[in-house]
C-alpha cells in the first residue's frame, strides 16, 4: 500500500507507521496525476523532502526513482504540440460521422512517451444512444498483422527459434512437398513471396434459398457439438473438419512464378501457423504470454467475450451474407471466424490506449516498464524496407517512397515511420524521427463493410496531417536536418 499524501509536508508525522508515503505538495488535479504517473513509473521521483516533519521524515531525504519509460498523461504543448492545431481533428471526426464514414470513432496521439491527445467521437452505432468511448474494445482487423504475428516473429527470430531468411519448411513440415517450401517469412511478410491475396472460405460453405445465398446444413448447426464445435456466432456453429479444407487450401493454392508485390492474407496464415508450430502455442496464446500480459495491457487478445461485456465491444457489421446477424464481440473478418476467432491475419481486438503500450514499446527499442521485450537490432530489421519493396517493412506498413504512387499515408510522417491500417476503419502508426505515436480506431464496417468512405475521403491520413502540423516549426526543421 502506498499512501500519497497531498498537503503541507509537516502532515508527515502522522504518517511513520506506513513504509511507503508519497508527499505531493498541492492538493489540485495536476498534482494529483503527476504523483499517479510517478507510482506507475512514466515519471521519475527525486524530490527531497524541504524540512523536517519527524524522526523519519527529516530534511533533504527521499527516494530517487527511475522513469520506466511507461506511457504518461502530458499537455500537448509541453512536448511541443499546439493545441489549437490539434484540435482540428475533432473537426474532421465530426465531418466523417456527418458524411456517414463511421458511427464512431477513437483517436489518440503520444509525444516523447506522453499521450497528449486522446478522445473518443459518436456513437456504437448510427441513432444509438451508446457513446463510444476511450476505453472501448474495437476489432483491429490487419493490424493484427503487426500487433500480434509479427512481433512474435520478431521474438522467435531474435532468440533463433526461427528465421526469417530460412525457407519455412523447416518450421512447418506441412508445406514439404508444396510450391510454399521454400518461400521465406522476410517475402512473406513483405507481401513479396507470390501468394495469393486471399481465398473466400466462407462463400463454399453457402447454400442459395429463396431469398439469397444462407448457409449449408452440411457445413453447420445451430447448435454446438462434437462434429460442430468451431463457434461462428452464439447461434451458429461450423463443422470442424472445415478446418483442414482451409489450410490444405492455402498450402496447394496457386503461387505466382514473380515475387511482386501482392498484399497477402494468407502469409499471416501461415506466419500465426508458424508461430504455432515452434512454440505449442496459438499466436494468441504466445503473444499474451510473452507481450500483452507482462506489459499489463487490459483489453488486447482475440475472442474478447470471453472476458468482456459484449456492450463495450463496438460492434463491426450487420452481416447478411454470411452470419445473418450483427457482428459484435466476434471477429469481422471471415477466416479468422472459421479458425475459431484466432489467426495471424486478423482476429485481434484492442483499446487505443493498448495499442499505444505497443507501438511505445516499438519506439523504445523494445524496452518497456523496466524489461526489454526485443532487440533494438531486431526491431530494426524488421522496420526496415524489404530489398526490393519502396513500402513494405518486415509486417509492418511504412510511407511508399515511390514517386510514381500515391502516398498511402500522410506525407508529412518521416522515411521511418512504421505501422498498418486495418479493414475495419482501424490505423496504429509510429514515428522514430519524431518519437509519435498515431492510433485511429472505428468501425467503418457498420453497417456494411461496402461503406468505403473513411478511405475515399482519405479521412486516416488527413488526421495524422493534422497532428505533424501541430508540430511546432523548429521541431520539424530540426528532425529535417537530421533526415
Amino acid at each position: 500500500m502506498i499512501i500519497v499524501h497531498f498537503g503541507s509536508p509537516y502532515a508527515l508525522k502522522y504518517f511513520d507507521d506506513f513504509d511507503w508515503v508519497i508527499q505531493a505538495n498541492d492538493e489540485d488535479p495536476i498534482a494529483q496525476d503527476v504523483a499517479a504517473q510517478a507510482i506507475f513509473g512514466a515519471i521519475a521521483i527525486k524530490g527531497r523532502l524541504p524540512i523536517t516533519a519527524s524522526p523519519k521524515s527529516r530534511f533533504n531525504t527521499g527516494l530517487i526513482t527511475n522513469e520506466l519509460y511507461r506511457l504518461g498523461y502530458a499537455y500537448p504543448e509541453s512536448v511541443g504540440l499546439k493545441s489549437d492545431t490539434l484540435s482540428q481533428i475533432d473537426s474532421l471526426i465530426a465531418a466523417a460521422i456527418k458524411e456517414k464514414a463511421t458511427p464512431g470513432a477513437v483517436v489518440l496521439v503520444a509525444k516523447d512517451g506522453k499521450i497528449i491527445y486522446e478522445k473518443s467521437f459518436g456513437t456504437h452505432t448510427y441513432g444509438d444512444v451508446q457513446g463510444t468511448s476511450v476505453s472501448d474494445i474495437f476489432d483491429v482487423a490487419s493490424v493484427t498483422k503487426i500487433a500480434a504475428s509479427t512481433i512474435s516473429v520478431m521474438k522467435l527470430h531474435e532468440e533463433g527459434k526461427i528465421s526469417i531468411h530460412q525457407p519455412i519448411r523447416n518450421y512447418l513440415p506441412q508445406v514439404a512437398g508444396t510450391d510454399k517450401a521454400d518461400l521465406k517469412l522476410y517475402d512473406i511478410m513483405a507481401h513479396r513471396a507470390g501468394l495469393k491475396a486471399w481465398i473466400p472460405f466462407y462463400q463454399q460453405t453457402l447454400t442459395e434459398v429463396p431469398k439469397g445465398e444462407g448457409v449449408a446444413d452440411s457445413y453447420y448447426s445451430r447448435r454446438q457439438s462434437e462434429v460442430f464445435s468451431v463457434k461462428i456466432t452464439d447461434q451458429l456453429y461450423l463443422k470442424k473438419d472445415f478446418q483442414d479444407s482451409i489450410w490444405s487450401q492455402i498450402y496447394k493454392s496457386e503461387l505466382s512464378p514473380t515475387q511482386g508485390y501482392v498484399y497477402s492474407d494468407l502469409g499471416f496464415y501461415l506466419a500465426g501457423k508458424i508461430v504455432e508450430a515452434q512454440t505449442g502455442l496459438r499466436v494468441d496464446q504466445y503473444a499474451n504470454k510473452t507481450f500483452y500480459s507482462p506489459l499489463g495491457l487490459q483489453t488486447t487478445g482475440y475472442n474478447p467475450l470471453e472476458k468482456f461485456d459484449k456492450l463495450r465491444v463496438v460492434p463491426s457489421e450487420e452481416d447478411r451474407y454470411w452470419r445473418n446477424q450483427k457482428v459484435q464481440g466476434y471477429v469481422h473478418d471471415m477466416g479468422a471466424a472459421m479458425l475459431n476467432g484466432v489467426s495471424g491475419h486478423a482476429g485481434l481486438f484492442s483499446s487505443a490506449k493498448d495499442l499505444a503500450v505497443i507501438m511505445q514499446m516499438l519506439l523504445n527499442m523494445g524496452y518497456y516498464g523496466g524489461k526489454q521485450y526485443l532487440n533494438p537490432a531486431t526491431i530494426h530489421t524488421f522496420t526496415t524496407r524489404h530489398a526490393n519493396d519502396t513500402r513494405r517493412g518486415i509486417g509492418f506498413d511504412m510511407l511508399d517512397l515511390s514517386p510514381d504512387k500515391e502516398p498511402n499515408i500522410s506525407n508529412k510522417v518521416s522515411k521511418r515511420a512504421f505501422g498498418h491500417y486495418g479493414f475495419t476503419g482501424t490505423g496504429v502508426w509510429a514515428d522514430p524521427e519524431h518519437n509519435l505515436i498515431y492510433i485511429f480506431l472505428s468501425n467503418r464496417t457498420y453497417p456494411s463493410m461496402n461503406n468505403n468512405k473513411l478511405s475515399t475521403s482519405n479521412y486516416r491520413p488527413r488526421v495524422q496531417t493534422v497532428i505533424y502540423n501541430a508540430l511546432e516549426q523548429d521541431t520539424l526543421e530540426e528532425v529535417g536536418a537530421r533526415q
